[in-house]
C-alpha cells in the first residue's frame, strides 16, 4: 500500500469517528430526564378537570360518571351523611366516588384512573375500596326484598293463568300436613 492509500483511510476514519461522536452528543441531549410537574401544578390540573366534570355541562358529567351532576351530588350527600365516606386533607368525597364511577362506568383499570385523576395508583385503590364498602352499606336501606303477592290484576286474569297460576304448597309443620293455596 502506498502512503496516499493510508492517508485515505486515515482521514476516512477519523470524519467517521468524528460523525459518531456528534451523533452521540445529540442523542445524548435528547433524551434527557423526562417534564416533571410540580405537586401544585398537578393540584390545578386535578382541580380544573374535577370543576369542569361537577359544574360544567350535564352530558359531561353523564358521559363521564354514568349519572347527572343532581344524583351525583345526592349519593354524596348521602355517603357524607351516613358517615361511611369522610372528607381527607388530600381528597374530597365527591372525587373519591367520581374516581369510583369512572372506574366502574367505563371498566378502567387502576392506572388508567391514576393517570387520569394525576393520582398514586395505591392511593386510587385505596379510595375505590372506601367506596366501595360505603356503597355496600347502602344496600339494606335501598334494597328492598321482592313481594310474594301476586297483583290482583294479574290472579282473576285468565290471560296471566297459565303463567302467573297459584299452586297449593304443602308444608310440613311441626308434624302436621299443611296445604296453602
Amino acid at each position: 500500500m502506498d502512503d496516499s492509500a493510508i492517508v485515505n483511510r486515515m482521514i476516512a476514519f477519523i470524519s467517521a469517528s468524528i460523525l459518531a461522536w456528534l451523533i452521540l452528543v445529540k442523542f445524548q441531549r435528547n433524551t434527557g430526564d423526562p417534564i416533571r410537574y410540580s405537586l401544585l401544578e398537578r393540584n390545578k390540573e386535578r382541580l380544573k378537570y374535577l370543576q369542569k366534570l361537577y359544574y360544567g355541562e350535564e352530558k359531561h358529567c353523564i358521559s363521564e360518571l354514568r349519572m347527572g351532576k343532581s344524583v351525583f351530588f345526592k349519593l354524596c350527600l348521602k355517603l357524607r351523611t351516613m358517615g361511611a365516606l369522610r372528607y381527607t386533607w388530600h381528597c374530597t368525597i365527591e372525587e373519591q366516588i367520581a374516581m369510583f364511577l369512572t372506574t366502574v362506568g367505563h371498566h378502567k383499570k387502576n392506572s388508567d384512573i391514576s393517570f387520569h385523576f394525576t393520582r398514586s395508583g395505591e392511593t386510587v385503590s385505596r379510595y375505590f375500596n372506601q367506596v366501595l364498602y360505603a356503597i355496600g352499606q347502602l344496600g339494606p336501606e335501598m334494597l328492598r326484598h321482592r313481594s310474594l303477592d301476586i297483583p290482583s290484576k294479574i290472579v282473576g286474569n285468565p290471560r296471566f293463568d297459565p303463567y302467573f297460576k297459584v299452586w297449593p304448597f304443602t308444608i310440613l309443620y311441626q308434624n302436621s300436613l299443611l296445604i296453602i293455596y
